[in-house]
């Protein structure tokens, strides 16, 4: 018989701090992005402000994305490369490999038949069509959205660049993409050691290059993953201190873009979190995408007021990319807040919980 989520929960709580941090930053960012996806890539601001009104945006009850429409509760791609991550690490004895990543990644989206791919069909028809009439995007594709790093990957494995032993991921896009996939086993890793070593670093970034193997994108990819780091560990130390998580942005990486996203955060980190992202940009790419999120990472930190739950709000009320950022951020405060500041209600409202958290105990207990 299932548990219950209340009592999944409850057996969470009875193991180790560095598990129920690591468990915390997972379900966070799950939650975050499944919670964000009904309003997923709406970019002008004062649609999104007329659409809710003055209700709460989070698992919104009408899909109102225009570009692909998916029911609440299911994900966004982004969730659903996270969702893989968990896969893989639960499938393959909490130490999967890049081959095994890659063929969890082949499994749920290279099938004509999965909703990714019937979906990705459609679009082309749709997109043809408006071609020929010289029309404009008005409806969204029915199914869930393929994107361009996923389409990358998988022209790739058709050329049969994985036996070649060539790069998979896409070399341009600055996209998130590889960084969702690999967040469940960063966690994981932090969860059993609390520090990740090389052998596991190398694998992370081995993870993360499947999808985007861009070199300034893994700079920003590694300056979250030490803000985990961090954060993970002061949450097992209980004291929570924003000058750590500022010193690691700003030394992270000495990468060029990602000195002038940091400085450019910090130089308006006290100013309207909506507003800035209209600065920074709020399409899926970096810098514009960690800068956001650094962003209210540290107002967060500043402000007591600006939980769990009211992280997620503020960035889907952002708009844009919301989805993407929404793994970080959720994590980031999922772990700042612990499994007591993640909603019972929403694990309930995620369509494909009970296999998520069933997932989820394989890894952990």
């Amino acid at each position: 018989m299932d548990l219950t989520i209340k009592e999944t929960l409850a057996g969470f709580k009875l193991l180790s701090k560095q598990k129920q941090v690591a468990i915390a930053g997972i379900l966070g960012g799950l939650l975050a992005e499944t919670a964000s996806t009904p309003l997923h890539w709406i970019y002008k601001r004062e649609v999104l402000e007329n659409i809710l009104g003055d209700k709460n945006p989070e698992f919104f009850a009408q899909n109102k994305n225009p570009f692909y429409t998916v029911e609440k509760g299911h994900h966004s791609p982004y969730g659903d490369l996270l969702i893989t991550g968990i896969q893989a690490v639960s499938n393959y004895s909490n130490n999967p490999q890049k081959k095994d990543y890659v063929a969890t990644l082949v499994n749920n989206f290279a099938p004509q038949s999965c909703p990714y791919q019937v979906a990705y069909k459609n679009r082309l028809a749709y997109k043809e069509k408006l071609t020929q009439n010289k029309g404009a995007w008005e409806v969204p594709v029915q199914g869930p959205w393929l994107n361009s790093s996923m389409l990358t990957f998988l022209n790739n494995i058709d050329k049969n660049k994985e036996q070649q032993q060539q790069d998979l991921g896409d070399q341009k896009l600055m996209d998130s993409d590889g960084f969702c996939l690999a967040l469940p086993q960063i966690l994981n890793f932090l969860g059993k050691s609390s520090a990740l070593g090389q052998d596991q670093s190398l694998l992370i970034y081995d993870v993360i290059k499947i999808l985007n193997c861009n070199q300034d994108n893994i700079a920003f990819n590694t300056v979250q993953i030490k803000i985990l780091e961090s954060v993970f560990q002061q949450a097992i130390d209980g004291k929570f201190n924003l000058d750590k998580i500022i010193f690691t942005a700003k030394n992270g990486s000495a990468n060029t873009q990602v000195l002038q996203a940091v400085t450019a955060v910090m130089s308006r980190a006290s100013e309207d979190f909506i507003n800035s992202v209209e600065t920074y940009g709020k399409a899926c790419p970096n810098p514009g995408n960690f800068s956001s999120c650094l962003h209210l990472i540290i107002q967060a930190f500043k402000d007591d007021k600006i939980n769990f739950v009211e992280g997620v709000r503020k960035n889907i009320m952002a708009g844009g990319d919301n989805c993407s950022r929404a793994v970080f951020i959720g994590a980031v405060l999922g772990m700042k807040d612990g499994l007591q500041g993640i909603p019972e209600e929403w694990i309930e409202q995620v369509h494909n919980h009970k296999a998520i958290l069933k997932e989820i105990q394989n890894i952990f207990i």
